[in-house]
């Protein structure tokens, strides 16, 4: 309450830290992170939930299955061309519902490149605090601390608490 908090990375728990700081009356709060990755909410499109999704054996057949017959590698070239286009089509889900583009936290990578069994849930309105200013997201390294400031990448940000969450 009344403090300046700095937490240090992109995980679940960097962004649940985030968010229980501006809960709980933080004067300010900032998230340093090298790499913007995907997240998973709750509910897509914020009606069907991701289990629902996720955890079906569609979604299994994405994957490339370990030692895969050659019907099985035939197959997967076949339908290629669709599981490109549904990994395009969750990205742009993902990028519209969080808002990603605007809130400059669009990952760099692909989805199917950096989902695997990590890959983190979105901590509900952690998109929407940032877009709103409540969460200032500074991507760059801590390069020193001094006194109730952090530097990163050049910015001096104010920070009493600093929180390391990778």
């Amino acid at each position: 309450r009344n403090s300046d908090v700095v937490v240090v990375g992109f995980s679940k728990s960097a962004t649940d830290i985030a968010m229980d700081a501006v809960a709980q009356g933080a004067r300010s709060v900032s998230v340093i992170y090298r790499q913007a990755t995907w997240k998973i909410p709750y509910f897509f499109g914020g009606v069907v939930n991701f289990k629902n999704i996720l955890y079906c054996r569609a979604s299994e057949a994405m994957f490339m299955p370990w030692g895969p017959s050659r019907a099985g590698r035939l197959t997967r070239k076949l339908l290629a061309p669709m599981i490109w286009a549904n990994w395009r089509g969750l990205e742009a889900l993902l990028g519209l519902q969080f808002g990603l583009k605007k809130a400059g936290l669009r990952p760099d990578t692909r989805i199917e490149d950096g989902i695997h069994c990590a890959t983190s849930i979105e901590t509900p309105g952690f998109y929407k605090a940032v877009r709103e200013g409540r969460i200032r997201m500074v991507k760059g390294n801590i390069s020193g601390y001094e006194p109730g400031h952090v530097t990163a990448d050049g910015a001096r940000i104010a920070a009493d608490t600093v929180v390391l969450a990778i």
